[in-house]
């Protein structure tokens, strides 16, 4: 089969348009995927019940629409194994209700109208009296960063050298496991190797994966991971904070 990457748009809403990694002599769109190890044999395990395919489904809709295709191809690729292939019919109804919510969005885009925020996917950003706690209190957090950072370096340099000594001390010490002379008490000992389950899982059941036993997997837990970038003023807090100048400037001058 021979397929023909091209872009091309609705012929009923031209705004609408699609980028086809193939579309066979067929006018049938061929969406491929390369996933990694992990998420193709989860697709091979798990089939139309799988996240991917899930979430690509849609994408073929929407090539489906462009296309005003009948039924289109959803392949994944595997360079060691064989690929997927579903075939994806269309699907009248979902694709009402996605043309009309891209048709949204794009009037949003034309009007210059920022939609509404994902609270999962967006970041949020401080506003007004907001604004300010923010960037005082990641000023401080930068501050408290940099100290951080040279404290460590200085107890990184103390272990080293404690590490040294410790080492002259058990070299003085040869065969022996237990000394205390002079508030330093050393004490050798054996310590019993780490179990790796993992690998005792995985020789048990090849194919192991965390879904397949659902009822000895905890809930989820929230985590948080906060990084700090020694990054110029942002756009949004320089505008905050020549605003208040102006104000301020207005206030004294009246």
């Amino acid at each position: 089969m021979t397929l023909l990457p091209l872009c091309a748009e609705s012929s009923e809403h031209p705004e609408i348009r699609a980028s086809f990694d193939g579309v066979n002599e067929y006018d049938e769109p061929v969406e491929i995927k390369v996933l990694s190890d992990r998420n193709f044999l989860d697709v091979s395990d798990m089939g139309e019940e799988s996240f991917h395919y899930k979430l690509y489904w849609w994408q073929v809709q929407h090539q489906l629409y462009v296309t005003e295709a009948s039924k289109g191809y959803l392949l994944f690729y595997h360079s060691r194994l064989e690929p997927i292939v579903f075939v994806i019919q269309r699907d009248d109804a979902a694709i009402k209700k996605m043309v009309a919510a891209e048709l949204a969005y794009f009037e949003l885009v034309r009007k210059g109208k920022e939609p509404g925020k994902d609270k999962e996917r967006d970041y949020f950003q401080p506003e007004g009296a907001d604004h300010k706690k923010w960037v005082d209190a990641a000023m401080q957090l930068r501050n408290l960063e940099a100290q951080r950072l040279e404290l460590m370096a200085q107890v990184d340099g103390i272990v080293g050298q404690q590490n040294q000594l410790q080492k002259l001390l058990l070299s003085m010490m040869g065969d022996h496991m237990l000394a205390d002379f002079e508030g330093v008490r050393m004490t050798r000992y054996k310590q019993a190797g780490r179990v790796s389950w993992r690998k005792i899982v995985e020789l048990l059941d090849p194919d192991f994966k965390t879904s397949k036993y659902p009822n000895h997997v905890s809930g989820d837990a929230e985590r948080v991971r906060m990084t700090l970038d020694d990054a110029p003023m942002s756009e949004a807090t320089l505008d905050y904070e020549l605003s208040g100048i102006a104000s301020g400037a207005d206030e004294f001058c009246c």
